[in-house]
């Protein structure tokens, strides 16, 4: 896995899509030619549900015991001054509910010229008890001690660890990494591998196009639903493990407790 080093999207004339892999942050072109620090806190107490909508660049979020605020910090950057003008962070509570959103400068069509960028890397810290809805483009993301888990990703490598309740994610491509979980685990994946271990409900596998599957130590079933390539393999499950359509790949299965149903030609 990638972790953070850096893959950074960005859109550039006429709307087309270029991936930058990049040793660390505000690496993007060769360089963050323009920047700003970041540093916000949206101050409040009863924090439920968190809202997070961001675009390109790294985003790291963490628990924490201050239940009465979230804080963020991290580096907008841009290759000129007017892109770097329009990039702001929005953040707002509505009773037990709060939002973060990254205001990002308009791609469309030619509006940000030939070989330009901009995208914030960000790190935000919120109550551990909080569940979270994260919606993502691009850029690496890892989430930790943190309550319930919804993420929408697009692309970039993902980790999520120390989770009190259920992990869902939809993501387009991408390693995703997923450890110490409470609850369910739930993964709809077009690309990347997937490895999920320490589960204390279920896994489900709904759909992944390519990419190896790993699994270990589920406290229930190991189900994964359609996997058109790559291998899969679990292991300390102590309810079944199932596979449903299957292409290409191995599956490979040790110390299932409950019933093992897998296609017949494997």
């Amino acid at each position: 896995m990638m972790s953070l080093n850096t893959l950074k999207t960005v859109a550039i004339a006429c709307g087309v899509v270029a991936v930058i892999v990049t040793s660390g942050t505000n690496q993007a072109w060769g360089g963050c030619e323009y920047e700003r620090e970041i540093d916000q806190t949206l101050s409040g107490s009863d924090f439920d549900k968190i809202m997070i909508d961001v675009a390109a660049g790294d985003l790291v979020i963490e628990g924490s015991d201050n239940q009465d605020e979230i804080r963020l910090t991290g580096m907008a950057c841009a290759s000129k001054q007017s892109l770097l003008d329009k990039i702001s962070i929005r953040t707002e509570q509505r009773n037990s509910n709060a939002s973060v959103k990254v205001i990002m400068p308009d791609s469309n069509g030619w509006s940000w010229g030939k070989n330009q960028y901009a995208y914030v890397d960000l790190k935000i810290v919120v109550p551990n008890r909080a569940s979270l809805d994260v919606d993502d483009s691009s850029g690496d993301m890892r989430i930790s001690d943190v309550g319930s888990v919804r993420v929408d990703d697009s692309s970039g490598d993902m980790q999520i660890s120390n989770v009190n309740g259920d992990v869902e994610v939809d993501d387009s491509s991408g390693d995703i990494e997923i450890t110490d979980v409470t609850g369910n685990v739930e993964v709809d994946d077009s690309s990347g591998d997937i490895d999920v271990m320490t589960v204390g409900k279920r896994v489900l596998i709904d759909d992944d196009s390519s990419g190896d599957i790993t699994i270990h130590e589920v406290a229930g079933d190991a189900i994964v639903s359609s996997d058109s390539s790559g291998s899969i393999y679990v292991s300390d499950i102590a309810g079944d493990f199932e596979v449903g359509d299957d292409g290409s790949g191995s599956i490979r299965h040790k110390n299932v407790v409950g019933e093992v149903r897998i296609p017949d030609d494997k």
